[in-house]
């Protein structure tokens, strides 16, 4: 049913107002989308900006699932942009989409399951995350995996041909790009 709402709408130039809780819908359907909190605009963009760059934890948060890994930003890279961040997870090289942190502010690290990855060719001395699976769901195109690092859990989607053991040892990686440093709420 979204893609035919979608349709029409392009079809007949109907610019439409559609009020929503279901982040999917919104996201498939919108041009534009407003994030609103006890009636105040939080943030809107495009979708795939909010979605893959919001700047706010709450944004984060109300669209898709993330993981928030609380931090201090240790050193900001004037030339490249990152921010590295300590975290009990070890540092986070990330990236801050506001472009307004500065270091030793307090923050959270935002990092999609589907930004997490087993795989070697993101290897790097930077946003490795080892923990334990705790749990795992075989779900079609990816496994949905819930990993134990220290006093945090991490929720990801593995290659669907990975191991379900729980209790077995992971090691994930995120690029920085993946990785986004939004102030404290």
């Amino acid at each position: 049913m979204r893609n035919e709402l979608r349709r029409i709408q392009r079809e007949s130039g109907l610019t439409a107002i559609y009020v929503t809780h279901d982040q999917a819908e919104a996201l498939a359907v919108s041009d534009l989308i407003i994030v609103m909190k006890e009636g105040r605009i939080v943030e809107h963009g495009r979708p795939v900006d909010i979605y893959r760059h919001p700047r706010h934890v709450f944004t984060a948060r109300f669209l898709g699932a993330t993981n928030l890994i609380a931090g201090t930003i240790a050193n900001v890279d004037a030339a490249t942009g990152r921010l590295a961040v300590t975290t009990p997870l070890g540092r986070i090289l990330g990236i801050d989409p506001s472009g307004t942190l500065a270091q030793g502010a307090k923050v959270q690290v935002s990092i999609r399951p589907e930004d997490l990855s087993t795989h070697a060719d993101t290897a790097a001395a930077f946003n490795t995350i080892e923990g334990r699976m705790t749990f795992a769901a075989f779900a079609g195109a990816a496994v949905e995996a819930e990993l134990r690092c220290g006093e945090t859990n991490i929720q990801c989607l593995l290659d669907r041909k990975a191991d379900l053991t729980p209790g077995r040892a992971i090691t994930l990686r995120a690029k920085p790009d993946a990785c986004l440093v939004l102030p404290e709420e």
